[in-house]
C-alpha cells in the first residue's frame, strides 16, 4: 500500500504542477495553487490510491468509498460543474 500511496502522491504533484503552469500563463494564480487540493484529503487520497494504484481488484466496500471520494472531490473543487 505504501508504494501505491507514493505513486499516487507523485501523480497528484505532477498533475498540480501541469495545471499550475497553464493557470499562471492565463494569470489564474490562485486557481493554479488551489486546484485539486482536496486530493490530499484522506477522504479522497486513500480510495483513489486503492482504485487506481493498487495492483488488485477493489471490493464492493472500497468501490463505495471511491464513489464517495469522487463526490467529495466534485463538491470541493470549483472546476467541476457539480460544485
Amino acid at each position: 500500500m505504501l508504494k501505491a500511496c507514493w505513486r499516487y502522491l507523485l501523480y497528484i504533484i505532477e498533475h498540480k504542477v501541469n495545471v499550475l503552469v497553464e493557470c499562471w500563463r492565463e494569470g489564474l494564480y490562485i486557481q493554479g495553487i488551489t486546484h485539486d487540493l482536496s486530493k490530499f484529503n484522506p477522504k479522497e487520497f486513500i480510495p483513489y490510491t486503492k482504485k487506481f494504484f493498487l495492483d488488485r481488484n477493489i471490493d464492493s466496500i472500497d468501490e463505495m468509498k471511491w464513489k464517495f471520494a469522487w463526490l467529495h472531490h466534485q463538491h470541493k473543487n470549483k472546476h467541476h460543474w457539480e460544485y
